[in-house]
Formats: C-alpha cells, sequence, structure tokens
C-alpha cells in the first residue's frame, strides 16, 4: 500500500521509474489481462499448446502487492466488474503527463499545453490495441531488433536472467516509452507527409498544424476503426514501395540501425499512414536518450520519389507484387 506521501504524488511515469516492481508490473498490464497472467508474464510461463496455463512457483506476493497500490492511485484500471479473472489494463494517462510535463520543461519558458483535442487524439492512440502490442508477451520475449541484431533500445536489458530463470524486470520505464513514443511520432509524421505529398495533385495538401484526419479520429471508437474506414485512400503501391525503400537503403551504417519488426508493425498495420500531424508531432516531442539515432527520412523520402516516378511510367495496375529496380 503507498504511503501518504506517495499517495500525493501525480500519476507520471517518474513515479513508476522509483521502484521497478512498479514500472514491472505497470508493463505487465499494459497489454490487458487477468492478474495470473500478469503474473505468468513477468515469470515468462505463457499458457502451452491448448491453452493449458503452467503453475508459478516463483514468488508473487510483490506483484500483488504493486498491483493493488497501482490500483489505488489509478495505474491500473478494471475493464469489467468480474470477481474472478477480471481483465485489468494500464491507464495511459500517467504516460500523456509525463508527456505534458516534458514539453512544459523545454526552452527557457514554459511551453503551452496541447489543445485539448490533440491530447484526446493521442490518448486514442496509446490505449488502442495497435499500442498496446508493443507491451504482449511475444514482444517482450521476443524483442525487436535491429538489422545488426542487436535489441531495440526500449527493449533492451529488460529480462533479468536467474538460476529459477527468466523474469521480467523493467526499469527507466519513462525513457524507454519515450524512445519509443518518438519513433511512432517520428516515422508516422514523414510517412502521412510523404503520402500527402504525392497525393497533392489530387486534393489539397494537409497542413501538419491543421490535419483533418484528427477530427475522423476523434469521431471514430478507436484507431483500429480510423484505420477500417480510411485504408481504400492510400495510393496503391504506396505502403509497398515505402517499406522497399527502408530495408533496401545503402547508407552505411545507418542501414544496421533500423528496427526491421517495429516499424512492419508501424507500415502495414497503417497506423503510420493515419495518426493525425498533430499528435505525431506531440509524440516527437517525447526527450529520451539512446545511441542510435532514427533513420534519415529525408533520404528515404528521396529514393521514394525516385521510384515512384518510375511507377508512374508503368501500368498503373500491373499483375503481380510491384518489384522496383534500382
Amino acid at each position: 500500500m503507498p504511503t501518504p506521501e506517495r499517495m500525493n504524488e501525480p500519476n507520471n511515469l517518474e513515479y513508476l521509474d522509483t521502484d521497478w516492481k512498479l514500472a514491472t508490473v505497470y508493463t505487465a498490464f499494459l497489454f490487458p489481462k487477468s492478474q495470473q497472467d500478469a503474473i505468468r508474464l513477468i515469470y515468462k510461463k505463457n499458457k502451452g499448446i491448448g491453452g493449458k496455463a503452467p503453475i508459478i512457483k516463483h514468488p508473487v506476493n510483490w506483484i500483488i502487492d504493486a498491483r493493488e497500490e497501482l490500483m489505488e492511485k489509478g495505474y491500473l484500471v478494471r475493464t469489467d466488474n468480474k470477481l474472478k479473472n477480471s481483465i485489468i489494463k494500464a491507464d495511459v494517462e500517467p504516460i500523456i503527463t509525463s508527456l505534458i510535463e516534458a514539453g512544459a520543461k523545454t526552452g527557457p519558458a514554459p511551453a503551452p499545453a496541447p489543445a485539448p483535442e490533440i491530447i484526446e487524439g493521442t490518448r486514442r492512440v496509446l490505449d488502442s490495441n495497435w499500442f498496446r502490442k508493443f507491451f504482449s508477451y511475444e514482444y517482450l520475449y521476443n524483442p525487436i531488433t535491429y538489422r545488426n541484431k542487436s535489441v531495440y533500445e526500449p527493449y533492451l536489458e529488460t529480462i533479468k536472467h536467474t538460476p529459477s530463470g527468466d523474469r521480467l524486470e523493467i526499469k527507466s520505464l519513462k525513457n524507454r516509452l519515450f524512445q519509443l513514443l518518438y519513433e511512432i511520432g517520428y516515422y508516422s509524421h514523414n510517412i502521412r507527409w510523404l503520402m500527402d505529398d504525392i497525393q497533392r495533385e489530387q486534393r489539397e495538401s494537409i497542413v501538419g498544424s491543421d490535419d483533418p484526419i484528427l477530427k475522423d479520429l476523434l469521431a471514430s471508437q478507436n484507431l483500429e476503426e480510423l484505420i477500417d474506414n480510411n485504408r481504400s485512400g492510400i495510393p496503391p503501391h504506396f505502403i509497398e514501395i515505402y517499406y522497399y525503400c527502408i530495408t533496401n537503403t545503402d547508407m552505411n551504417p545507418m542501414n544496421n540501425y533500423y528496427p526491421e519488426k517495429f516499424l512492419k508493425h508501424l507500415v502495414y498495420s497503417h497506423a503510420g499512414s493515419f495518426i493525425p500531424m498533430q499528435v505525431s508531432i506531440f509524440l516527437r516531442s517525447a526527450p529520451y536518450t539512446s545511441s542510435v539515432r532514427p533513420l534519415d527520412c529525408g533520404y528515404i523520402m528521396k529514393i521514394f520519389h525516385h521510384d515512384w516516378r518510375r511507377l508512374e511510367h508503368v501500368q498503373s495496375e500491373p499483375e503481380g507484387p510491384v518489384l522496383v529496380k534500382k
């Protein structure tokens, strides 16, 4: 149970970083699940074939205590009224609060908070199944890697190896989340700008501060519904050519440092095409430290335009996959 001093602290990521147990349990519930499934996740005891639940032979009281503290402070919320096996999820509000606080600390004078509609749009992106998947068993125990096989830094050193087995142990959660959010914003901003750039002859250009897709997101139930309602507006072969340009860049050493699984999830889910620019810009405000810089999207756009012009000289709907030769 939290002390009176901790009860008065704001709900932000700094609070979670005061104790790796709190950060670990919060992370375990970012992808919604029951308490038992969270315990299995933390101790790498995923359900086997047929969904048979393994027996947990590890200490679990620290997990239960952290879960109770986080629920009392509002970091975790129930998604149903079940008395047993209730599904719990981590609230994304502490992430948004920390983003706003970080923005207010940049520059000589505090920056104004983003407009309410931008904050709500960000909330819908972070509360989506698409975003929460980054914290599923699949991603935590089979983490994203760069092309050179090193672990993508938000997932680096999150698994503690002990004589009794592996265990999830999260430290510096704020920096991990901020790098992930920054790169979601960075790549989404560039993908959406590029998609708009090649469509400017057909319609009015998007202005980053007034992207109309934000209104569509706020009118949708969630990010997934927005994508389903708009995916037909993606130009034919845009996704295939864009991802081809990423995977075939010949810039060194940049070509060794792109997080392949991350970019596939962003690009092929179409989330990168429809996260509103206002939200992407807000996510890009997240300050973080990393030894690896994101890819140079300016260079990727350059080679994309070269390949896109080549495509315009062939039939608009060729049979089979589009192969772009260098």
